[in-house]
């Protein structure tokens, strides 16, 4: 009983990381951060988008790699939001 408990809780997972992260695919939207993982000097390569979190995992948008993920929080030492640069508004007409 409970491993199939833990089965559906992992799909469930699964399938809010695959759904986010094709809203934030199709619109471009979620908090831009960096990762650093425990054991790392230096932070992973590239930007992810954070898609959300749970009480133990950080569910997050790769958009270089085209891939969502589930890390562990237990595994990340440092989460860093990126800022972004906002568009520059239109010249007057």
């Amino acid at each position: 009983m409970t491993l199939a408990v833990a089965a559906f809780m992992a799909l469930g997972a699964a399938n809010y990381v695959t759904v986010r992260g094709e809203q934030i695919r199709n619109a471009g939207s979620g908090e831009v951060i960096r990762l650093q993982l425990n054991g790392d000097r230096a932070p992973l390569p590239g930007t992810a988008r954070l898609l959300g979190s749970s009480s133990a995992f950080l569910f997050v948008w790769w958009p270089q790699q085209r891939r969502a993920e589930a890390i562990p929080i237990a595994a990340v030492r440092t989460l860093q939001a990126v800022t972004v640069a906002a568009p520059a508004p239109a010249p007057p007409a």
